[in-house]
């Protein structure tokens, strides 16, 4: 089993791509917003990464604010509707540290922009 740090924000890997992010809080709980769950949830560390202790690893502490504020907000969240586009586990993690958004959301947006506007120049071309 792994240490897991107070207050820094953990990720584990579902699918080998998509990214689940979650906030340490008090003997080891995670706190994320959970798209199964549909809300912000708390679990042990083990019920997190689903058993796979060697897929989870740290991202840190990404923002200003002391480990015991981050728990504090992490644990006001427990209950909030998860959106995936709003108010993902990213946007949870993110808030928690005094920040905001959720990075690979726009990566997905980025990505789809570019995939259809180069179907569109495709099409024009080929008309």
């Amino acid at each position: 089993m792994k240490s897991l740090e107070f207050g820094e924000i953990v990720i584990i890997k579902k699918w080998g791509v998509i990214e689940h992010w979650g906030v340490v809080g008090f003997g080891g709980e995670v706190i994320s917003a959970s798209q199964e769950a549909g809300f912000v949830i708390k679990q042990t560390g083990e019920e997190f990464c689903e058993g796979n202790w060697g897929d989870i690893y740290s991202k840190g502490f990404l923002g200003q604010l002391s480990a015991h504020e981050v728990v504090t907000r992490a644990y006001s969240q427990i209950g909030k509707p998860y959106c995936l586009f709003t108010f993902n586990c990213q946007h949870f993690a993110n808030y928690c540290h005094g920040l905001e958004g959720s990075p690979q959301l726009r990566m997905v947006f980025t990505t789809v922009i570019m995939v259809v506007a180069g179907v569109i120049l495709t099409r024009e071309k080929v008309v």
